[in-house]
């Protein structure tokens, strides 16, 4: 019996690790929101000016009934943004054309899979954001 219940957690544990192996998060900014659908870019981070710069084409994702929503806080703890995704829409309002800069978390690489967690960032201080 002590045999399978090591079996069951050994497995338990192999699943969990493969499961946030596929995952892949993106940086990016979201420019749309339409109903459970976001349209982003990726962002990259130049080494020289250290600033993010958008590239590639516009990515259109489909974000899951149960993602988790947030906007990023001060050392990592992020705060839940009220109305999930429909949330988003009064933030992006604010931005307008440059969108929010955001962490995506994606089921599949390349932002093709589903959207699980959504992590807005900036917003501290004068300056606003999401």
């Amino acid at each position: 019996m002590r045999r399978f219940i090591i079996a069951g957690a050994v497995m338990a544990c192999t699943f969990a690790v493969a499961v946030y192996a596929i995952a892949d998060d993106n940086t990016g900014r979201i420019y749309k929101v339409d109903g459970n659908k976001i349209t982003w870019k990726k962002t990259k981070v130049d080494p020289d000016t250290k600033k993010a710069e958008v590239v590639g084409d516009e990515i259109v994702s489909t974000v899951a009934a149960d993602a988790v929503v947030e906007k990023g806080g001060k050392k990592g703890v992020g705060v839940a943004i009220e109305g999930g995704v429909k949330g988003l829409t009064d933030a992006l309002t604010k931005a307008g054309d440059k969108g929010i800069a955001a962490t995506i978390t994606t089921a599949s690489d390349g932002g093709k899979g589903n959207v699980t967690k959504i992590v807005t960032k900036g917003g501290g201080g004068k300056k606003g954001g999401a």
